[in-house]
């Protein structure tokens, strides 16, 4: 199977696991299979004490011994396209109220009905989904995953990373993927020393909620106030919308750096439109 899924490769040849591949392989469809021109393709590793072995995952393979020893696999995989677009769209469907309703139906017809509405629905949160939206340019490394704007140097760094244009005709709008979580709604034990301010992104698309990204920042007197009523306009309006006109950008220049590194982290996002 082209870029193997995970659990495509089980380790025992069994019916039932022969059962599970033959399933999964058929996905992949037309399915063209040549038994030489795989077989072509062994070949013959030795691998001496402290090396390291990388192949794909999905790889038959097989590790015999020369003499007593012990190896270790590790399986890695990383995100495909299917699953970090169906995590994001998740995301969005988790936070429509009657999407998260257990389903309750008196006939087929009223089962049909309730599924027909949610996909139309899925089609218009779709629309939502962007490059920008689903990952951020904080997510690629290097990776800031701690903002203290009270260290200059450091704001200055990151502004100078941000390859989005922001200028006085910029609109911005709430990430849907992302929300700020203030240090005040949290008991003071719960949350790291000095930090005001936690941001999650991309959460509620896999089966623990564990967000794919969490930033924390340290806020300064002068960019306190603004964060804090930020993370409630977030909760309030959430597709709420600013223009960048409305800040005075040569008085304040702080704000607009507080601003653009929203934007690098992805809780603020550029509306092309």
């Amino acid at each position: 199977m082209t870029s193997p899924l995970v659990g495509f490769t089980p380790h025992y040849a069994n019916s039932g696991n022969l059962e599970h591949q033959l399933k999964m392989i058929n996905m992949e469809i037309p399915l063209e299979f040549d038994k030489s021109e795989i077989d072509s393709y062994q070949d013959t590793i030795r691998i001496d004490a402290g090396d390291i072995l990388y192949h794909p995952a999905g790889i038959w393979h097989s590790v015999e011994c020369i003499e007593d020893s012990f190896t270790i696999n590790i399986s890695l995989k990383n995100l495909n396209k299917a699953d970090i677009i169906a995590h994001s769209l998740k995301h969005l469907l988790n936070q429509d109220p009657e999407l998260r309703e257990n389903m309750t139906f008196s006939s087929r017809e009223d089962f049909n009905t309730q599924i027909q509405s949610g996909i139309e629905k899925a089609f218009e949160y779709l629309k939502d989904l962007t490059p920008e939206v689903i990952a951020p340019q904080n997510q690629f490394i290097p990776r800031y995953l701690q903002y203290d704007f009270r260290n200059q140097e450091q704001l200055d760094l990151i502004c100078k990373k941000l390859t989005t244009p922001v200028t006085k005709k910029t609109k911005l709008y709430f990430n849907p993927l992302s929300m700020m979580v203030k240090r005040t709604s949290i008991p003071q034990e719960e949350m790291d020393e000095g930090v005001d301010f936690k941001i999650h992104h991309n959460y509620a698309g896999n089966p623990d909620y564990e967000s794919s990204m969490t930033v924390e920042i340290i806020a300064d007197e002068d960019s306190y106030e603004f964060l804090e009523n930020l993370a409630d306009l977030r909760i309030r309006e959430p597709d709420y919308q600013f223009n960048m006109e409305e800040i005075n950008w040569r008085k304040d220049k702080k704000l607009v750096q507080v601003i653009k590194i929203l934007v690098y982290q992805g809780f603020l996002v550029v509306d092309d439109v």
